[in-house]
């Protein structure tokens, strides 16, 4: 907090300090909400459903639609992260779109490195991942 020691002697100017702390507050506050309406219409943080997502002309379907919550990273504020522990998503990025595109690129990777693979080359939990990820998801080319 900005402190000024001023030493004021009449009236008239402690009366004037107190209408310049109360508009400085009132500015002060009016640029926090300015700021915060700001942020949060650009990191959108209404759930994510995905029903599919499309790349290099594979469509990969998810039965239930997969639903990720954005949230701000702890660790690095400016990032919005999303996480789904039993598909073993974890992204973030600057921004919704952004966000989106890398949900997309890692569920490509989980359906070719762990769906396509065979059960026998897999660790008990990449096994796991695998039966979870054929339940929930089917890939049309």
């Amino acid at each position: 907090m900005l402190q000024i020691e001023l030493n004021l002697n009449s009236e008239l100017e402690q009366q004037l300090l107190q209408i310049v702390k109360q508009q400085f507050q009132n500015s002060f506050e009016a640029f926090i909400k300015a700021s915060l309406s700001t942020a949060a219409a650009f990191y959108n943080f209404n759930p994510i459903t995905i029903n599919s997502v499309v790349q290099n002309n594979r469509t990969l379907h998810f039965n239930p639609p997969l639903v990720l919550n954005p949230t701000i990273n702890p660790e690095a504020p400016e990032l919005i992260t999303v996480e789904d522990k039993s598909l073993n998503i974890h992204a973030y990025a600057i921004n919704r779109d952004i966000l989106i595109e890398e949900l997309t690129a890692e569920l490509f990777l989980l359906w070719d490195e762990y769906a396509q693979e065979s059960p026998e080359n897999l660790t008990p939990k990449a096994r796991q991942l695998r039966e979870t990820l054929l339940k929930r998801c089917y890939l049309e080319e």
